[in-house]
């Protein structure tokens, strides 16, 4: 019985946070090989010793739809990318699991090429890219845009949302003042370098 019970949480809990994490559908990956596949991913990175260098490296595993390292590359890129990793991201999302990774990349980076993948997401079957893709435009928008998409409400209710959200964008895309992030200052970056190397130490335990 302990036995069964125990089978039981690893597949209801344990077994779907995996797939969540890798992007892949279960039974292609168990979670004890997530490690072993992140030491890969750093190696990979370690041919160069340079940030720039290591970026362009993510940037052509992110855009490799044959990379066994995609959704570790865009979780990179979301700490790591600039304006450059864009056509990367976007080329990456059109692997429709990877929807979730790309705009979540997309809303840290700041992008207004890749709005318009955004709000696609916003269509998406799966709640939590939905959700996703929600926090990333967010994110992004004017403080005063007040708009009123729920990822959970009804297809009818989300559409009307998303109308008006495409309606601003529309009148506004050619605005040179959106999109506008400060540079990271040097202590920013090496804090979240420093924190990206401690998640990466912690989930190699």
């Amino acid at each position: 019985m302990l036995s069964q019970l125990l089978v039981f949480i690893f597949v209801m809990g344990i077994a779907p946070l995996a797939q969540a994490q890798t992007g892949l559908s279960y039974g292609k990956e168990v979670p004890d090989s997530y490690s072993k596949r992140q030491d890969r991913f750093q190696e990979k990175l370690a041919q160069s010793k340079s940030p720039e260098g290591q970026r362009r490296i993510a940037e052509k595993m992110a855009a490799n739809p044959e990379s066994e390292f995609q959704s570790d590359a865009l979780t990179y890129l979301a700490l790591h990318g600039d304006a450059s990793s864009i056509p990367s991201l976007l080329k990456a999302g059109k692997n429709y699991d990877l929807v979730s990774f790309v705009c979540y990349a997309l809303g840290e980076i700041g992008s207004r090429e890749g709005m318009d993948f955004m709000i696609e997401g916003l269509k998406h079957e799966n709640e939590n890219a939905r959700g996703t893709c929600h926090a990333a435009i967010s994110k992004n928008l004017p403080a005063d845009f007040i708009w009123r998409y729920h990822y959970f409400d009804r297809p009818k209710d989300r559409d009307e949302s998303i109308k008006q959200l495409l309606l601003w964008w529309n009148a506004n895309r050619d605005n040179q003042n959106l999109f506008q992030k400060d540079e990271k200052s040097d202590l920013e970056m090496k804090k979240a370098e420093q924190d990206w190397e401690l998640g990466q130490q912690y989930l190699q335990r």
